[in-house]
């Protein structure tokens, strides 16, 4: 693990536009310590919890088009389980701080075999996050709570407040594959190319 920064660091490197929901509990409140990668852990258990919803409606097992609009919009037992799969793209973000506080405060870390593992885990779950999200978006409408987190993903697609974030997904893993991801056009079965050298960048303002 990262040794020269924790989660207080972190804080720094999430643009105060992508400081959504989740963020007050998870990055201000709960004592990580120095063990920030935890925030990917959390992270991975969001996208389970979509893929569950997809895979939930695609296999017509639970969810139909129109209740699947009741449960976003927070009528339903259910509702977390959509809440999981958007949240997803939050934790996503929150990730990304971490990486970015690697490169500025520990970039040893980033050339160790851990380290090239940890960029590996990236885009593996950077994939599996746009998979779900984009397995979502058609069904979200205009609901209140879509609309939300659609609004939250316009500022990362295009917004000045995830430029950061854009910056990051291309120097990693290139910018035909992170486009392809974020523009939801990504194939499952293309690999992002070996992420480039790190290139620190300083603390949001």
């Amino acid at each position: 693990s990262p040794s020269q920064f924790n989660k207080d660091d972190v804080l720094a490197y999430i643009p105060s536009a992508m400081r959504w929901g989740r963020h007050r509990l998870y990055i201000e409140k709960i004592n990580l310590g120095k063990t920030p990668l935890l925030l990917l852990e959390e992270w991975n258990c969001y996208i389970i919890g979509g893929q569950s919803a997809l895979e939930l409606y695609q296999n017509r097992l639970l969810l139909s088009r129109g209740r699947l609009r009741n449960l976003i919009s927070g009528h339903g037992n259910e509702e977390r389980t959509v809440d999981n799969g958007l949240g997803s793209l939050e934790f996503m973000g929150y990730s990304f701080g971490v990486a970015l506080a690697a490169e500025a405060r520990d970039p040893a870390y980033l050339r160790s075999a851990e380290g090239v593992q940890f960029k590996e885990f990236m885009a593996f779950n950077v994939k599996r996050t746009f998979d779900v999200y984009c397995g979502l978006k058609p069904f979200m409408g205009s609901v209140y709570t879509a609309s939300r987190f659609h609004s939250n993903y316009e500022i990362l697609r295009t917004g000045s407040g995830g430029r950061t974030f854009r910056d990051l997904g291309e120097r990693w893993f290139g910018r035909g594959w992170w486009n392809a991801q974020l523009n939801c056009r990504g194939d499952s079965t293309t690999a992002p190319p070996t992420p480039r050298p790190p290139t620190p960048v300083p603390p949001t303002p």
